[in-house]
């Protein structure tokens, strides 16, 4: 009975875990776009930071919001007067920076699109009718086979069967070991 209620608990554990931890898929998919706009934030730092290396190599800037590259330089903000003159490492690096904008305004209006956050009581609705059937039979599950391995336990440790040596004092059991440490020595 003890393996039945062991298994039990696991069994009612893991179904908990897997079918509490679902999300309804507007959560979802709100939590992967807001991951999405935190990488494309730092694809444009580094597409930037490409850009105005770019210009400094080839002397080509400042332009869009780089310095000359001399400590405590200020940014620049125009825009370069002619875009298809400047060197192709530097026309490729400006495409990079600008697509990656592009990238991050789309992730940005697709954001601004989702539906606003529903009340408490229906995303416990919805996610119930995800996964709230599942979490709740291995909940069941979880409280019947601990019931059931208390049970065991405590007949096993009143049983008077040999091979067993009933309920067990832990400080007799501590007596029992120094005595026999010090037999030993």
């Amino acid at each position: 009975m003890k393996h039945i209620a062991l298994l039990l608990v696991i069994v009612g554990l893991s179904l908990a875990a897997a079918y509490g931890a679902r999300n309804e898929d507007t959560l979802k998919r709100g939590s992967e776009v807001g991951k999405s706009v935190d990488m494309h934030a730092g694809h444009i730092a580094e597409a930037h930071e490409a850009y105005c290396v770019a210009q400094i190599e080839t002397a080509t800037g400042p332009y869009d919001g780089c310095t000359n590259g001399e400590e405590g330089s200020e940014p620049v903000a125009d825009s370069p007067p002619n875009v298809t003159a400047l060197p192709a490492d530097v026309l490729a690096a400006r495409a990079a920076w600008m697509n990656a904008v592009a990238a991050a305004e789309a992730i940005n209006a697709e954001q601004s699109n989702l539906p606003a956050p529903a009340p408490a009581g229906e995303r416990i609705g919805g996610w119930f009718g995800t996964g709230g059937t599942g979490f709740l039979i291995g909940l069941a599950l979880l409280i019947v086979g601990v019931v059931l391995a208390r049970i065991a336990f405590k007949a096993e440790a009143k049983s008077d069967r040999p091979g067993t040596d009933g309920a067990i004092d832990f400080g007799a059991m501590l007596r029992k070991l120094h005595s026999d440490v010090a037999a030993l020595a």
